[in-house]
């Protein structure tokens, strides 16, 4: 902590005047009442904080503070470069500097930080090519400061990123080790982030890894959601780099996660440029990769952000001709007017525009002063309006997860302006999404939580009333996600959340549907689980109890066998080949006597016999990690509804059926109590959710693995 006598203490004039300004009261004391305003919304409201910082200032100038005018009008800047504001940034820096040249300020220490706040914009826009404007503002702010000092900081900092930006290895190092090394300060999340970005960019990929990871350790121990989100998104990226998908989708999804709390516009381009990156690395999709990264490139243009625009949209086009896909007009049009604003001296990104024989676009000047006139307010309903339409994007492309956060943000952004209703709908659309895609109570409990304080908070049954109007069937905006979700189905969503906003257990038992498919995979998932349990537990289970569950396959076997032979008659173009998951279930009972995988794959069909030794495989791991059975609450909850079924059924099966579900329940119960470790494939991962599953998890509704069923298979069981 410094102390107030301290020279490297920039804020000491502050705490002193602050009473000056105290005793003297009126308008005096309206500087401080919004300076104090300021920073009690700095980190979570930046409206709030905005309008603040903007009183105190109209204060300051009210009463001639020249000080406080330039001490509050850095900050203001800051605060939009917080949120990456570069367009209303720059204008603002320039016209500060004539302020911060005057003599009456020269012993302010936040003059040297309006040197700064030009530079940072530099950053933001393009630290490569404005890389010599960098270096000099920095090296002569270097020549006015003691060796530790909070301002050498930053310029050691910008001078490591403009290097860094120039893949410029050995000056980057330099500077980064002049900083670690000179520090005046605890290293803190932001700080330690920007050393992680530094080695990123120049493929020191083990030590940004490191360094992502301790910041956000630093960021989840000071509760810094922002930090935390983007370290997270820096370590994707190392990830990716790495070849490491595995790693690269777990934390993708958390970042999704956090998304829905944290971060303004910047941070969802950064999202969804790393999703377009992964995309483009690991996956088939290239289409999908191609919009991601569009929309990103959109977001940075409008931002100010314009290497990373021309950058983000570039690499599209590139994937494009290299997969051979027809580009979309409107990715080059970014690109050429993200370069149109850069400076001659990023000859990388202008080469690779006129790769592919476009001219840069200049910017039309009275639309750049448009943006850098607009209130908080309004960049703030622009941000309402941008959400809203990356929401119809996601809704069209059917990108399931990324709906999910959407909704939720804007749902946010009505509960932040006192619309508590619309808040309230577009929380319960985005947990009715979530459980419909089974993600874990722990990634469904923002909205299921937040539903549940409003439940308890707001008069009227506010709550109540908004799911009654939501069981009727989702809006119909929403329809083109759900065009396979039968109206029943979503009606018993709507129901599952009521009770878990109630804090009751969802015991009701899922709708069937007959005439989908999805009602033989669950089917031949419950088998090949079972089977596999009773493999996996064999000397717990009594060999009456073996007996009794292969009985029940031959019993299915020979059900089956009538059903397909009843269809044949009907149908008599009926292929062989649909009689064969009779054999599989055949499998199953010669499994449960004790037969060898070989010897069971003996009396299964081809096409199925593959799924004789994956339950021997399955037989090696815990029950969530079964087809259908992660996340573990939803396996709980799934065993409930089954034995309500169960109980409910009266038929001259009841007795048996009722015995093996409690042998389930037995076995289940054994690896639930003997195994600690109970983590599972992360359901929302941008993989695919099974072995056969070619569908990405972030745009598949049911994302818990599942069999594959074989392509010969056209007429399954009713």
């Amino acid at each position: 902590m410094l102390n107030k006598t301290d020279p490297t203490n920039i804020w000491a004039w502050t705490e002193k005047d602050e009473k000056r300004l105290e005793k003297k009261g009126g308008r005096w004391q309206a500087i401080l009442e919004g300076y104090y305003e300021f920073w009690r919304n700095y980190h979570d409201d930046y409206i709030a904080a905005e309008l603040a910082i903007s009183q105190a200032l109209e204060a300051a100038r009210e009463t001639k503070e020249m000080k406080w005018e330039l001490h509050l009008r850095h900050w203001r800047l800051q605060l939009w470069l917080s949120q990456n504001q570069v367009k209303r940034a720059l204008p603002e820096a320039v016209d500060l500097l004539s302020l911060a040249t005057d003599p009456r300020v020269r012993d302010v220490p936040q003059r040297i930080c309006a040197y700064h706040d030009i530079v940072e914009c530099y950053v933001a826009m393009d630290p490569a090519g404005y890389y010599q404007e960098i270096v000099d503002n920095s090296q002569d702010v270097l020549a006015q400061l003691p060796q530790r000092h909070p301002c050498a900081t930053c310029a050691r900092s910008n001078l490591a990123r403009a290097a860094a930006a120039l893949g410029r290895v050995e000056e980057t190092e330099y500077w980064l080790n002049q900083t670690k090394a000179s520090l005046s300060e605890k290293r803190h999340a932001s700080l330690v982030e920007g050393f992680a970005d530094k080695y990123a960019l120049i493929g020191k990929l083990d030590e940004a890894e490191m360094h992502y990871l301790e910041a956000r350790n630093l960021a989840g121990s000071n509760k810094q959601g922002d930090y935390y989100l983007d370290a997270t998104l820096g370590l994707v990226l190392v990830y990716i780099e790495k070849k490491n998908y595995p790693k690269a989708s777990e934390a993708l999804n958390e970042a999704r996660q956090l998304l829905k709390s944290y971060g303004g516009t910047y941070l969802v381009a950064r999202l969804l440029e790393i999703e377009g990156r992964f995309i483009a690395a690991a996956a088939e999709e290239k289409e999908e990769a191609l919009d991601f990264l569009t929309r990103a490139a959109r977001f940075y243009l409008d931002l100010g952000r314009y290497r990373d625009a021309a950058d983000t949209a570039l690499h599209a086009a590139e994937v494009a001709r290299a997969a051979q896909l027809i580009l979309p007009d409107e990715t080059l049009e970014i690109a050429a007017r993200a370069v149109g604003q850069l400076p001659q001296t990023s000859q990388d990104l202008y080469q690779r525009l006129a790769a592919f024989e476009r001219e840069p676009l200049q910017p039309t000047t009275r639309a750049e002063q448009a943006q850098e006139a607009l209130t908080a307010e309004e960049i703030d309903r622009q941000e309402l309006a941008a959400m809203e339409e990356l929401l119809r994007a996601h809704i069209e492309r059917q990108h399931f997860s990324d709906t999910c956060v959407t909704l939720f943000r804007i749902g946010r952004w009505y509960g932040n302006h006192n619309q508590m209703r619309a808040g309230i709908d577009y929380l319960i659309l985005s947990a009715a999404l979530e459980r419909l895609m089974k993600l874990s109570q722990e990634e469904r409990q923002d909205a299921l939580g937040i539903l549940e304080r409003l439940r308890k908070n707001l008069p009227d049954g506010a709550v109540e009333t908004a799911l009654a109007a939501n069981e009727s069937g989702p809006p119909s905006w929403l329809l083109p996600l759900l065009k396979e979700t039968p109206v029943e189905r979503w009606q018993w969503i709507i129901r599952c959340l009521r009770a878990e906003i109630s804090g009751q257990p969802v015991v009701e038992p899922e709708p069937e549907n007959r005439a989908s498919q999805d009602n033989f995979y669950s089917w031949l998932n419950h088998n090949a689980s079972m089977t596999a349990l009773i493999l996996r537990f064999t000397e717990q289970v009594e060999p009456a109890e073996r007996e009794q569950w292969a009985r029940s396959m031959d019993e299915n076997a020979d059900e089956l066998e009538q059903h397909f032979q009843a269809v044949k008659k009907e149908h008599p173009e009926m292929p062989e080949q649909a009689f064969e998951p009779v054999t599989l279930v055949r499998g199953f009972a010669a499994l449960t006597r004790g037969a060898s995988v070989e010897e069971a794959e003996a009396v299964v069909a081809p096409a199925y016999a593959s799924v004789i030794s994956q339950t021997a495989e399955m037989a090696q791991t815990p029950i969530w990690f079964h087809p259908e059975a992660s996340p573990i609450d939803f396996l709980v909850e799934q065993m409930a509804q089954k034995a309500v079924r169960a109980l409910r059924h009266h038929d001259e099966g009841r007795r048996q059926r009722l015995s093996n579900l409690a042998l389930r329940y037995r076995l289940m119960t054994i690896d639930l109590r003997n195994n600690t470790s109970r983590s599972c494939p992360s359901p929302t991962s941008s993989t695919p959710c099974g072995p056969w599953c070619s569908t990405m998890a972030r745009n598949c509704p049911h994302s818990t693995s599942r069999w594959k069923p074989p392509s010969t298979l056209s007429w399954p069981p009713s």
